[in-house]
This record gives C-alpha cells, sequence and structure tokens, in this order.
C-alpha cells in the first residue's frame, strides 16, 4: 500500500467519523433539546460629545469619543448542537470528496490549491468560531456539564 492509498483511506475514516458525529448532535438534540445561547451584539460606536450622538460629525469644535455598546438580540438563540452537527457535515463532505474524486483531489494537491478543503474552511470556520464565542458567553464548566447530562 503507497502513502497516497493510505491518506485516501485516511479520507474515507473521517468522512465516516465526521458525519456520524454530525448525526450524534442532531440525535442528542432531537431526544434531549438543544442547548442555545443568546446572541449578543457587542461592538464600539463614535458618540459626539456635545450631543451624545454620531451624527453630528466629529470634528475639532465637536470631539467625539468611543462608548461600547452591546445588545441581547430579543428572541434570537444560537443552537450549538446544530451548529455543531454542521460543521460536521461540511467537513465530512470535504472527506468524502477526497475519498470518492481520488485523482481529482490528487490534482489539487499537485498544484497547491486544494479547492475542497477552502470551501470547508470558508463555511466551516465561521461557524466553529461562532462556538468558541460561545464559550465567553457561558463557562466551560457549564458547557461540560450539559453535555455530559445530554448523553445520559
Amino acid at each position: 500500500m503507497t502513502r497516497e492509498d493510505t491518506f485516501f483511506r485516511f479520507q474515507g475514516v473521517l468522512a465516516f467519523l465526521h458525519l456520524a458525529s454530525a448525526l450524534t448532535f442532531i440525535i442528542l438534540v432531537a431526544v434531549k433539546g438543544d442547548w442555545t445561547v443568546p446572541v449578543i451584539l457587542r461592538f464600539n460606536s463614535w458618540r459626539s460629545l456635545a450631543s451624545g450622538d454620531n451624527d453630528a460629525g466629529c470634528s475639532d469644535t465637536n470631539p467625539c469619543f468611543v462608548v461600547p455598546y452591546e445588545t441581547t438580540l430579543p428572541g434570537e438563540r444560537l443552537s450549538l448542537g446544530y451548529a455543531s452537527a454542521c460543521t460536521s457535515i461540511i467537513s465530512g463532505f470535504h472527506h468524502l470528496y477526497a475519498y470518492f474524486r481520488r485523482d481529482q483531489y490528487t490534482q489539487f494537491v499537485r498544484d497547491s490549491v486544494v479547492v475542497p478543503r477552502w470551501v470547508d474552511y470558508g463555511f466551516s470556520s465561521p461557524l466553529v468560531g461562532d462556538l468558541l464565542v460561545a464559550f465567553f458567553v457561558v463557562s466551560v464548566i457549564d458547557f461540560i456539564f450539559n453535555l455530559i447530562f445530554r448523553c445520559f
């Protein structure tokens, strides 16, 4: 067996593991309920010192300052279960593509531009980023206990 054969077998195994974990997340959400976190907008806003708004514009006579702004979107929540499943599905399809389209994937690697990998990362990375941000909204201990109790 060549190194290339091993690589593509490993792609099949990774595809299976990713898709199995996605199915596991979907089943857990369906059976045990979803675990969601609030969607929080947090950014800085320029405010006029004189009027308190940013419509007046900033100048030497009307200086502005930066004010942190934060609000929770009412009724909007991020589903951690479905977001985790989506990242696994996207990555699973990338590995399936590599497994079933071996010649084309090999050519991508030879050309040093692996399009399926960029598509995978382009779509799954924002979701992973959302999941990581969620850890700053809730404690990691709460997340671990919640995950353990949902599994049993």
